[in-house]
């Protein structure tokens, strides 16, 4: 009959929808995995700390602190050596070493800090790695930055020798041959000097090259790439 004839058919309706239901789904086509960028490695610049001072709360706030804080607003990764490598305290100030001297590779770093800290000058008594240190960093052309004592460490490296640097003028001595330009942020090649710290501009009331020579060895080791 009619009626028949369509249940019939709305019954091959529904058997046809209730298998397409149950069929599974074809796989989903597989989407390359595409490697998140990762940032590159903070490229490692070596400050070499002096364990003696004339006023050392002073200097790690005011010098150290301050390079250490633009060198990494740059984008660098300051590495403290000293040649204990135990943290330098001074009142509520702590600077943490993160290294001896003697275990520095001069390879791995892309410039190095001489800061003054305030060193006695009786005579400076720089430890002899720092001294190995600056000769192998300027004979690999790497930028190196000095203030005051860091300064006279250089002298003694004899890295200096001929070369224009700046220090305050009693401590010239120190650098017999070198070419001193006074004592306002010096640079020749990639030495960069300065001859006033924070200890010396509390003293004297002279000029604090901290951020001027920090600013002067970010653009050099931008420059050297």
């Amino acid at each position: 009959s009619t009626v028949s004839r369509h249940l019939s058919i709305g019954l091959l309706v529904v058997a046809v929808v209730f298998v397409g239901a149950c069929a599974p789904a074809a796989a989903p086509t597989p989407v390359p995995a595409t490697a998140m960028p990762t940032a590159p490695p903070a490229k490692k610049v070596l400050l070499i700390a002096q364990e003696r001072s004339e006023d050392m709360e002073l200097m790690l706030n005011k010098e150290v602190g301050v390079m250490v804080s633009m060198l990494e607003a740059a984008g660098y990764e300051p590495v403290v050596a000293s040649a204990s490598g135990q943290p330098i305290v001074a009142g509520a100030t702590t600077l943490t070493s993160d290294m001896k001297l003697a275990d520095v590779k001069v390879d791995d770093y892309v410039g190095f800090v001489f800061p003054c800290m305030a060193v006695p000058m009786d005579p400076p008594m720089p430890p002899p790695e720092a001294l190995e240190i600056a000769k192998q960093a300027v004979a690999q052309g790497k930028p190196v930055a000095a203030q005051v004592g860091g300064v006279a460490t250089l002298g003694m490296a004899g890295v200096l020798d001929g070369k224009q640097f700046a220090l305050f003028g009693e401590m010239a001595s120190l650098v017999p041959k070198g070419i001193r330009k006074g004592m306002g942020v010096v640079q020749d090649g990639n030495i960069i000097t300065s001859g006033v710290c924070p200890f010396l501009a509390k003293a004297f009331g002279f000029q604090d090259g901290t951020s001027e020579l920090t600013q002067k060895f970010i653009d050099a080791l931008a420059a050297s790439g």
